[in-house]
């Protein structure tokens, strides 16, 4: 989902919950887009919003909210964020995180994370498209043996959702939702905060496996799975350059194509002239001996998602087949 010019997205945030948006351009040209913050219906006090140019295709901006959470009239909590295009097309991605909860929004694109495979872990999924009448998509979990389950197809109508459950002890370490038409809300419960009840699923044999149908409809079943192996590992061979402050190695003979840092992220996009298998064979050897926790690994078609965690920071690869080279978008996230 995308916000063209003279549109408005608003979008509910939790007071007591961090929150970090970040607005991407979409737009050939130039994009300008406006950051209010409301809470209780009316501007915050004390806040003026300026208008934020985004100049290039893809360009980023990232805002930051509820840092300090004094209680009062006159403090810098927010309920609700409004993002409103005066030029171009935007798309908007919000996110909030704590202990035992994460949220999303998500609107066309692919979304992973980790969660901690101790605990129960209920996923919400709510329809929240506001020129669609349904939203659909699928998801897939990672087990800590490296195996994925089935992709489990979802559509959902505006305002509804559907709930999964899955016990403790199924060794689920990682989410992937994909959104392919629409708009919605992704809630991951793990915890004291999950309300929803508990369906022990049969135990999967060698990897656990399980694809529950959601308790609020039933749906075509899922497509013919597609195992994502394990990667084969490969042997490094980057140059002697590094990016993001030293943190990631430069893969050999890959141009730098811009690098910024923000707040709790920091972003590069490189150009190799390498297949996604080559790049994602090297960075999940290269990262992990640099004591980077490996996460998701996958390359399907001229496609390829690779994640890390390490202590509360994440490592996201996303790369992207063009012709005989790739491109990399390499992404670090600090909680």
């Amino acid at each position: 989902m995308t916000i063209v010019e003279g549109g408005e997205l608003r979008v509910s945030i939790d007071i007591d919950r961090k929150a970090d948006l970040e607005i991407t351009n979409r737009a050939g040209g130039q994009s300008v887009v406006t950051v209010q913050e409301y809470r209780n219906g009316k501007p915050r006090k004390g806040f003026n919003a300026e208008s934020s140019t985004l100049d290039r295709d893809e360009y980023r901006k990232e805002w930051r909210f509820n840092r300090f959470f004094e209680q009062t009239p006159e403090s810098s909590v927010v309920d609700e964020v409004r993002i409103q295009v005066q030029k171009g097309e935007v798309s908007a991605k919000m996110g909030q995180t704590g202990e035992n909860r994460q949220d999303f929004y998500n609107y066309g694109y692919q979304h992973g994370t980790f969660v901690n495979p101790g605990k129960p872990l209920t996923l919400r999924i709510t329809g929240d498209d506001p020129s669609n009448n349904q939203t659909s998509g699928r998801f897939w979990l990672e087990y800590e043996t490296g195996n994925y389950s089935e992709k489990t197809p979802f559509m959902i109508e505006g305002g509804k959702t559907l709930t999964w459950s899955y016990p403790a002890g199924q060794g689920i370490k990682g989410l992937e939702v994909d959104i392919s038409k629409g708009r919605a809300k992704i809630s991951l419960i793990q915890g004291p905060d999950s309300k929803e009840p508990v369906h022990k699923l049969p135990a999967p044999k060698n990897a656990s496996k399980p694809s529950p149908q959601p308790k609020d409809q039933a749906f075509p079943k899922p497509e013919v799975k597609k195992q994502m192996a394990i990667l084969p590992t490969a042997q490094p061979t980057a140059s002697s350059d590094t990016i993001l402050d030293g943190e990631v190695p430069l893969y050999k003979g890959a141009r730098v194509l811009k690098s910024s840092s923000a707040g709790a992220y920091s972003q590069a996009r490189l150009q190799a002239e390498a297949t996604p298998q080559d790049i994602v064979d090297f960075y999940k050897n290269a990262m992990s001996a640099k004591g980077w926790e490996p996460g998701m690994a996958m390359v399907q078609g001229n496609k390829g998602v690779l994640m890390f965690k390490q202590s509360n920071r994440q490592l996201v690869f996303k790369v992207k087949g063009q012709g005989n080279a790739s491109r990399i978008d390499v992404t670090i996230i600090s909680q």
